[in-house]
């Protein structure tokens, strides 16, 4: 019989936001949804995508995540609401999460994913052609509000 423990995963925002402000780690926020596309499609190539995480060694959470998608009509951007995945690094990862949230940016033709490198707290967006924009210059820029009302929630 299994005991609570293999039931229970408990996530609490201080510490998803610790490994935001934590230097010595790599974390990312990923997702395959596209407004596009069914969400029974987004289901499925998400849990495609955290299995392969967490065969590479990642711990991941998964979080409810937005995003600007730009409207194919329009050309305005339009606020997406899209289940993500939070994950997590470790010391001295060499740029492996990086690379492998960058090669699913493109496999599932999104935007971009939110990265924050090993080595500093500065958070960035970056695109599917591994342009970054930064948007905290570390942690006195990347307050617990600003990240849970503002990138995602748990």
């Amino acid at each position: 019989m299994k005991n609570y423990k293999e039931y229970l995963t408990e996530v609490k925002m201080s510490r998803v936001f610790n490994h935001f402000t934590n230097p010595d780690i790599p974390v990312g926020v990923i997702t395959t949804f596209r407004k596009d596309k069914p969400v029974e499609e987004g289901i499925k190539d998400n849990k495609i995508l955290a299995q392969k995480l967490r065969s590479a060694g990642y711990g991941y959470v998964w979080v409810d995540g937005a995003w600007k998608e730009t409207d194919e009509e329009t050309g305005e951007k339009v606020d997406v609401q899209e289940d993500s995945i939070l994950v997590i690094g470790a010391e001295n990862d060499n740029n492996k999460l990086y690379d492998i949230l960058l090669e699913n940016t493109k496999k599932y033709e999104q935007d971009g994913f939110m990265f924050k490198p090993e080595g500093t707290t500065e958070v960035f967006i970056v695109d599917e052609e591994g342009n970054k924009d930064k948007i905290a210059d570390g942690s006195e820029d990347f307050k617990q509000d600003k990240f849970e009302y503002g990138y995602t929630i748990l």
